[in-house]
């Protein structure tokens, strides 16, 4: 099996509303000439929870859990900047400045301006950038993109992609009923090695469903792509409860001697008395199966063929080793380092907001 290296940065998953918030306050301005941006759109990344400044640039904005959490600052005109709340506490000061204009790492060379040093890019490195964003191909009626014109491709001679876009890319998942503006910071993938990195965050909104019909079909959607995905093997990893939500972690090394052990969640997770976060050590790389139903002994003692059977259809990652820190809400802080082995977990296709309760 061969998949692909990525490296999410702070990929924001989350968990149901909680009684403990934290509320964030401050001011935006231009960065140039401290001039207040008035009307600039912040949001709680991953939720549906967003505002806009006053005339003075003044904002706040309630933040739904005790967790780690990313905030997005945007304005038109200028970059986009993505504030982290690495530890929960009740209020933030959080003042903003935005810079003019598009970072000059990105002022590439116009697409019609071809040189025949460029190793210009084709529908294929289009429809990959898409399908590792989404976790499917586009389409109007899954996932339909609303401004593909707004998003810039450029492949290097080195065989690197990049893709940027200016202003957030809008999406409307049909399938679940969401619209979802994404603020892409960036994203490159190497083809020589096959690495891909991208860092961006999601806001939703929830759409109005023409009848009950639509209703139910949005309902019973998100309630199957939410238990195989990572939001849900994070809420169960928290809660020390994987197998009873349908996960499987297993050694990845066990593999070459044609078995599988099952790690113990004690020598992996360790409390954080301090912060109340749980500090997750993955010191050697672990297959994670998401079968959607509670793992049982008998799943346990045939984990070995369903693992390296290619005809299976559940997802199956590698997490690689690293650290992170989980909070009771289920939100994590660290850079997350998985390959995907089978079917993608990842993408935007796979997400759903805060406010998403499994019924």
């Amino acid at each position: 099996m061969r998949g692909f290296l990525f490296l999410i940065c702070g990929l924001l998953l989350v968990s149901p509303v909680l009684k403990a918030q934290q509320t964030v306050t401050g001011r935006i301005t231009d960065a140039a000439n401290e001039k207040a941006l008035s009307q600039a759109t912040i949001f709680v990344a991953g939720t549906t929870i967003g505002t806009a400044s006053d005339e003075a640039g003044n904002y706040t904005i309630v933040i739904p859990g005790k967790g780690s959490y990313e905030i997005v600052f945007y304005h038109s005109g200028y970059q986009p900047e993505i504030f982290k709340i690495l530890k929960p506490l009740p209020f933030h000061q959080l003042d903003v400045e935005l810079l003019v204009g598009i970072p000059p790492e990105k002022v590439l060379i116009p697409h019609s301006q071809k040189d025949v040093d460029i190793n210009w890019y084709g529908q294929q490195d289009v429809d990959f950038f898409w399908y590792k964003l989404l976790g499917t191909m586009p389409s109007k009626e899954g996932l339909e993109i609303l401004n593909p014109e707004k998003v810039n491709f450029y492949l290097n001679s080195d065989d690197v992609l990049t893709v940027w876009c200016e202003e957030f890319v809008e999406i409307v998942n049909h399938e679940m009923g969401y619209h979802i503006w994404f603020a892409l910071k960036g994203f490159q993938h190497d083809y020589t090695n096959n690495q891909t990195s991208y860092y961006g965050k999601p806001f939703f909104k929830e759409l109005i469903p023409k009848n009950n019909r639509q209703k139910r079909l949005w309902e019973k959607k998100r309630a199957e792509v939410y238990a195989f995905s990572f939001t849900c093997f994070i809420r169960a990893l928290y809660r020390k409860q994987i197998h009873e939500e349908g996960f499987l972690l297993a050694e990845k090394d066990s593999m070459q001697y044609r078995k599988i052990l099952i790690p113990e969640l004690k020598d992996i997770l360790t409390e954080n008395q301090e912060d109340e976060g749980i500090t997750v050590n993955i010191v050697s790389p672990l297959y994670l199966a998401c079968f959607s139903k509670p793992v049982t002994a008998n799943t346990i003692q045939n984990s070995y063929s369903l693992i390296i059977n290619r005809l299976m259809t559940f997802p199956l990652l590698i997490l690689l080793p690293q650290q992170l820190t989980i909070y009771p809400d289920g939100t994590y802080s660290g850079l997350l380092k998985i390959q995907e082995q089978r079917k993608t977990i990842t993408g935007l296709a796979s997400m759903l907001p805060v406010e998403y309760e499994r019924k």
